[in-house]
Formats: structure tokens, sequence, C-alpha cells
């Protein structure tokens, strides 16, 4: 386990980059219960701490002790004298060649619970949160497994309400930033801290904002996340809401003339047949 250390005028940040794993396994854990909840309407529960998600956009005060302990082990074996410039970043690389003890990652995890749980030590937005998360929401929602189960969830769905033609069901699935979107507006579990909340909100609105990226199914699930839940859009979900709702209602092609940059080229090669009638709400 390696970590990156940061300096902010005030104290010393530092991130895990052996929990980067962890926290795209926590993202995976969110978006795929946030599929779940608008695939059936019913909030999905995801209970824990996630410790891997937090220990990157989430601040602590104290060293890890795996990495505390890798450093003094690798030092301690060296033939040679430590030269007294060791970067923090060279200290960090250095620790992780020493395997990790259990007890050590266990106290490091029971930390991390304590420290978010009971509030007993300082911790707060990590610097560039926004898009750390956005780097993980970008690899934990393209992994080809990831997007592999979330067809199958879709088409799963889809079965009960469509009656497939010959060529079969779709096999589109939505971007990363449309998973993330639905995770926001249908609620992040409460367990998560208040800046890792904000890091993934803001990282998503921005990720909704950008070019060239969407196609039907994005429009089709956000519009239907922008009508059914309760909390607050994102930026850039009402516009493409509002054009899945043209796209439904239109007779001549208007909307082609008018499309959100966000849709990428070729996007309606993609539509299925049921396209108009899935938009508005006749199946």
């Amino acid at each position: 386990m390696a970590v990156i250390q940061a300096h902010n005028g005030h104290s010393d940040i530092r991130f895990d980059i052996g929990s980067a794993e962890a926290a795209i396994r926590d993202m995976q854990r969110i978006g795929r219960a946030a599929v779940d909840a608008f695939l059936t309407g019913k909030k999905i529960e995801v209970l824990g701490g996630f410790p891997g998600l937090c220990g990157w956009l989430w601040t602590r005060s104290d060293q890890s002790k795996v990495v505390s302990r890798g450093l003094r082990v690798a030092l301690e074996g060296m033939p040679f004298s430590t030269p007294q410039t060791l970067s923090p970043v060279g200290g960090a690389l250095l620790a992780g060649s020493v395997p990790p003890r259990r007890v050590d990652m266990a106290v490091d995890r029971l930390r991390s619970l304590w420290r978010r749980l009971m509030r007993r030590a300082e911790g707060g937005a990590a610097p560039g949160g926004d898009l750390l998360a956005e780097a993980l929401i970008t690899t934990a929602y393209g992994d080809a497994g990831f997007r592999l189960d979330v067809a199958g969830a879709l088409r799963r769905s889809l079965r009960s309400r469509v009656l497939f033609d010959p060529d079969g069901p779709p096999t589109a699935v939505p971007e990363p930033a449309t998973v993330a979107a639905l995770a926001v507006v249908q609620g992040l579990p409460e367990t998560l801290p208040p800046e890792v909340v904000s890091a993934l909100r803001k990282a998503a609105g921005r990720m909704l904002c950008a070019a060239g990226w969407a196609g039907f199914w994005d429009v089709w699930m956000l519009h239907e996340a922008v009508r059914t839940s309760a909390s607050a859009p994102l930026r850039g979900m009402l516009e493409l809401a509002g054009f899945a709702k043209r796209v439904s209602e239109d007779q001549d092609g208007d909307a082609e003339a008018t499309e959100p940059a966000q849709m990428r080229p070729g996007w309606r090669a993609g539509c299925p047949g049921f396209a108009k009638a899935l938009l508005n709400g006749t199946i």
C-alpha cells in the first residue's frame, strides 16, 4: 500500500493508493443498488461503512498503521543509511514493498469506522475530491463486468414490459454518468460523510454536462429519474430529461435539430423500435 501526501497550507493530507480497489468496489455496490431501485421503484438500502470510498474522498489526520509499520520494517532492513530528505511519496512507496499484516489492516479498518461513526478525529473533504470521485465513477461504472451486470438487470426488467423482436433485446447499457446520477438523486447511503456525498454530487453533475457521451438509454433513465425522484436534479439532468420528452412527442424529426451537446453522434441508431413508447410511458 502506498500513500500520496499533499500540503494544503494547514495540514498534511494522505491518500491510501492501496484503497483504490476497495473504493471501486464500494462505488459499484452503490451504483448497482441505484440501478435496482430505478428498475423496481423501491429504495434499496446499501449497508456498510464504505472505508475504501472514504479513504479516497475523505481526509484523515493519522497515518495508516499498514504504512507506518511497512516503512519502519523497510528502513530497518536496509544495509545503508536512510537519506534525511526522503519524500513522503518516496517513503510511502518504500512502505508498499512490505506485505501488510492482517492485524494492521484490521486496525486501519477499525480506525476508519470509529472516525466516521463517532467523529472522534478531524476529517474533511479531500483536495480535488470531486476529480478523484470522477475517476472512481468512470472506472467503477465503466468496468466490463459491472456493465454486463447492469445490462442483465435492464433486460430482465424490459422482458416484463416489451415483446422483443427476432433481433433480441437491446445490448446498450447506461454510461457511468447516468449510473452516478441515479445513485445521487435516489439517495446515497447515510453512512457516507457529507464531504464524500458532496464530492460525488459535484463529479456526477460535471460528467452529465460533458459533451458527446449520452445515448437513448441514458436520456430515458435520466428522464424517469427526474420524474420520480424527490431529490433536486443535478446539473444537466433537466436538459436531457426535457430532450427525452421532446423525442417522445416528436413527429417530424424537429428534435434532431435541437439535440443537447451531451448526445453522442449516431445515438439514434441504437434506439429500440419501442423507444417512443418507453419514453412516453405507454409500456
